[in-house]
């Protein structure tokens, strides 16, 4: 056994080439294919150098190059392995023998004490220790150290950087993007992300050594870091970007600056700090273009009045192609909803007729009725996705919400819509009409698996039984949703939201019995209620 891999690591590489899981579901084995370990064992001198480029290839940290010189190095506690003197040209020649088969490294900051590494090995190490490296994650604890590494190892083919840091690790942070923006020019994919999640943005500085380094990305994914305008216009001319995530700078082009066209940017997320509200996202969005735009997320703590109204009608703009497929807008804040969202607020993105999915959970009263709702679904046909305030419930002492009428004829003009969440005004609804009898809807909703969550819909005890027959037939199948209502913003439920959360208990048991159970359907029907 060689000493750089230990007994367990050899076995999981084994393990995990020479037997596929039955939960992969694999189609075809390769060809050639060996099933067995003895017969990988009768092969493993005719492929001794494939084999160790599987073994090597993903490494969790950089222990095993230590390892590889038990005679030059040693095991420190809370420090890794440390080298005691500088390496013969035979030793180099050794580790670098396995350090080319690497295109991995989980853990890049742990392993080695990088101190040493640094000291005892700086004036002689080669000029590429790690040529074929694509892969990198670098831990939160010793970021600073990794943005002290040599300046004299590029790494040509790195691909991929991952970082994970915490709050005080941020001024590391820039260096370790410094750091990788000079020595690794292909990069394409750069994740930093705070460990827990920031309680505030960070600021990345826009200089030649740290964003701005790269030419070639394609994914950016900071959500805990602000990127100012710099930033941005320098990511607007990368034609190869398709994913962006990150916090809005509180600095806003100005008239005169040409609009930033993100040709290609597929998926944006953004989430201002605290003290930013959905207005400023807004402003921001008045000078982007994203012709090629599907996904599309937003988290803000507030808005002020009509934010929400201004927020879609610039994002109209800004979406010159109507491309949308996927929308989340959420509001971060806990506070208890005061205003109300109309259908003039949610009117501009009826143009986005390829809509998905729309996920709203905002700290609004829903002022949305049969009518609104009904001419949002004609303008969204594909929708498979519509969650109206999960969290923040619809406010049904403002407005009851969609009747069953309504939701009859919504689930009609949208035959692919899976999750629904959404009040629903039950009063003097006693009996089924004749065209929504389970038995006229079997016909197109048989093989949908509906969720519905009815939220703070208020029901009364004699429409349970009308409503256990609609929602019969209307979902056959029904995905659990979770019950238990705890109250919200910390107020407790009162004995009259759990008077209405039993009712609606009974309707999904009542709707359970009228179900013909088939032998390949056991999924029980429930229909939620959060009541507020």
């Amino acid at each position: 056994m060689h000493h750089a891999l230990q007994i367990p690591e050899v076995l999981l590489s084994i393990f995990g080439q020479g037997i596929y899981p039955d939960n992969l579901h694999i189609e075809e084995e390769p060809p050639n294919y060996t099933r067995d370990l003895a017969g990988l064992a009768r092969t493993c001198r005719a492929f001794k150098e494939p084999a160790l480029d599987v073994l090597w290839s993903v490494l969790e940290d950089l222990s095993p190059l230590a390892r590889c010189l038990p005679d030059v190095s040693c095991r420190k506690p809370e420090r890794g392995y440390v080298f005691t003197k500088p390496l013969t040209q035979a030793e180099w020649d050794v580790l670098r023998h396995y350090t080319c088969r690497i295109r991995a490294i989980r853990r890049f900051d742990l392993g080695v004490d990088w101190k040493s590494f640094r000291v005892e090995l700086a004036p002689s190490i080669p000029d590429l220790l790690f040529p074929n490296l694509r892969y990198v994650q670098c831990g939160h604890w010793n970021t600073k150290e990794i943005g002290q590494l040599p300046p004299r190892q590029p790494l040509p083919s790195l691909l991929s950087i991952e970082i994970l840091f915490c709050q005080p690790a941020v001024p590391s942070l820039q260096h370790c993007l410094k750091w990788f923006s000079e020595l690794s020019p292909s990069v394409n994919r750069v994740c930093a992300s705070s460990l827990p999640p920031a309680e505030g943005p960070w600021l990345i500085s826009v200089t030649s050594e740290h964003i701005c380094g790269w030419r070639n990305l394609q994914t950016v994914m900071c959500p805990d870091i602000t990127l100012d305008i710099d930033v941005l216009a320098h990511l607007s001319r990368m034609p190869a970007l398709t994913t962006l995530c990150f916090v809005p700078s509180d600095t806003i082009p100005t008239l005169s600056d040409s609009p930033f066209l993100f040709s290609n940017l597929h998926r944006m997320g953004m989430y201002p700090p605290p003290s930013e509200l959905l207005s400023s996202i807004s402003r921001l969005l008045a000078h982007i273009q994203l012709p090629a735009i599907e996904d599309l997320s937003v988290g803000t703590p507030d808005c002020p009045p009509g934010g929400v109204g201004s927020f879609f009608s610039v994002l109209e703009t800004a979406c010159t192609n109507h491309s949308i497929m996927w929308l989340s807008l959420v509001f971060t804040n806990s506070q208890v909803p005061t205003g109300i969202l109309t259908f003039d607020d949610v009117r501009p993105i009826m143009a986005f007729n390829n809509l998905r999915r729309l996920w709203f959970d905002v700290s609004l009263n829903v002022g949305l009725t049969d009518v609104d709702l009904v001419k949002l679904a004609f303008a969204w046909p594909n929708l498979e996705q519509l969650v109206i305030n999960d969290r923040y419930g619809w406010g049904t002492h403002v407005v009851r919400g969609i009747t069953p009428d309504g939701l009859f004829h919504l689930l009609q003009t949208c035959p692919s819509l899976y999750d629904l969440c959404l009040a629903i005004d039950t009063r003097g609804y006693t009996h089924v009409p004749p065209d929504q009898s389970p038995a006229r809807l079997e016909y197109w909703s048989k093989d949908i698996l509906l969720s519905l969550n009815f939220v703070d819909s208020v029901i009364e005890e004699e429409s349970v039984q009308a409503m256990a027959t609609f929602v019969a037939g209307i979902a056959p199948r029904v995905t659990v949703i979770s019950w238990g209502f705890e109250g919200q913003w910390g107020v407790p439920a009162n004995w009259l939201q759990n008077v209405y959360r039993d009712r609606w208990r009974e309707v999904n048991h009542r709707a359970d019995l009228m179900r013909p159970q088939s032998q390949d359907d056991s999924t029980s029907t429930v229909c939620s209620c959060r009541v507020l």
